[in-house]
């Protein structure tokens, strides 16, 4: 279980980190899982009920099996009318796995959540998913969505993207080993466990202090500024800036469990402690001022050390990836730098680039929240937070 050994956060977050130390995560009833024989498995479909896209599993009758769902519905999940006609079949039994985003944080967590069926015996059955099949992007598993697959024990052609209804002589749909804010299992740990022991990247050199950059990351561009002043603390206090997306996933995890300390800001980053050594030190820079229930309950599940810095800037409530956020060397990371005796470049200090970013930051909060979808949002996740934070007040009181 993780342990929280410096909190440079506010008083209300400080309070949940503490009390999610406490929290017993862990499911030690066992995972169900549901056979649907003749099952069809419809496509991912665009729709503005669900985040994600309808889809999923139907019975042989064309009744829409729950179970498919992801977060009740809310992520994925849903019948939609198709060409009965048009339905390809296959005469073979698969698991499956749900839809594929290429959004790394819901991939470790969401979408392998029910490869656990597959373990220990990884070559016996095929594994059936919905690819990202709307708007202008066709997209099949790929880079290290894909390598993430090979080092758990999948080979290629076991995995089949579903573009077209098929209905198969059985579908096995698991049960989530894993679950936001709710629990995860032995089995969830054991799908890491077996990426662990399968890693091997012969002739490179790993690094005592690692710092894992979203600088290089387009998407985080397009909705962050700020991160570059914290980068340039830790660079200067030995910490290797590397950047994610130009390592392959099996170099990610090779330099993450052979260093000391790994810091990042939160976000998919952080995600990865699910591949940390035990005992790790971790230092998350919270670029918000929400807390990322995924992340806690990653923190949970892993037996590190963590330091939590909030390095945002704080101006408007903001939306979890829809941003804007903006970060930079605060009190709270001078605080932390002081205490742990860390040098503090001289150009850290408010100058016309920090300008810029103010100002980059207010056009882009009005050009996202000028749109009623994303202030709806907004608004409900800002009462889904107050909810959650009475809740911690009065465990508390």
């Amino acid at each position: 279980m993780g342990k929280y050994v410096d909190l440079f956060v506010n008083e209300d977050n400080a309070r949940a980190y503490m009390e999610n130390e406490k929290q017993e995560y862990l499911r030690k009833t066992p995972l169900t899982v549901k056979e649907v024989e003749g099952g069809i498995i419809l496509p991912a479909k665009g729709d503005s009920s669900v985040s994600w896209a309808l889809g999923g599993v139907l019975d042989k009758e064309g009744h829409f099996v729950k179970e498919s769902q992801t977060r009740d519905g809310h992520l994925f999940g849903g019948f939609y009318d198709y060409d009965k006609q048009s339905v390809q079949e296959c005469d073979e039994t698969v698991v499956f796995m749900g839809p594929f985003v290429a959004h790394w944080g819901h991939f470790i967590c969401d979408q392998i959540s029910r490869l656990w069926f597959i373990l220990p015996d990884v070559k016996k059955l095929r594994i059936a998913y919905c690819g990202w099949n709307w708007g202008n992007e066709q997209t099949s598993l790929w880079g290290n969505f894909l390598e993430f697959m090979y080092l758990l024990g999948l080979s290629e052609d076991q995995l089949i993207d579903v573009r077209k209804p098929m209905q198969f002589r059985s579908v096995i749909i698991p049960e989530f080993s894993y679950i936001e804010r709710n629990y995860y299992t032995e089995d969830f740990k054991d799908i890491y466990r077996t990426i662990v022991s399968n890693i091997n990247v012969p002739d490179i050199t790993p690094y005592s202090h690692v710092y894992f950059t979203r600088g290089k990351f387009s998407a985080a561009l397009n909705k962050e500024r700020g991160e570059e002043e914290i980068e340039a603390l830790f660079a200067a206090n030995g910490y290797k800036v590397l950047a994610p997306e130009q390592l392959t996933l099996s170099e990610q995890i090779y330099y993450l469990r052979n260093c000391d300390s790994m810091a990042a800001v939160s976000g998919s980053i952080t995600h990865n402690l699910l591949f940390a050594k035990e005992g790790q030190k971790v230092i998350v820079l919270n670029k918000m001022e929400l807390m990322n229930g995924y992340q806690m309950v990653i923190d949970n599940i892993m037996d590190v050390k963590i330091s939590c810095i909030d390095v945002y800037v704080k101006l408007f409530p903001v939306c979890f990836g829809l941003g804007p956020f903006l970060m930079g060397f605060n009190g709270n990371l001078k605080r932390f730098a002081k205490e742990k005796d860390m040098i503090i470049p001289r150009n850290l200090q408010f100058n016309i680039k920090t300008i810029k970013n103010y100002i980059w930051y207010f056009l882009k909060f009005a050009r996202i929240y000028a749109k009623k979808h994303n202030r709806k949002m907004l608004i409900s996740q800002q009462n889904s937070v107050r909810i959650i934070k009475e809740e911690i007040r009065a465990r508390n009181i």
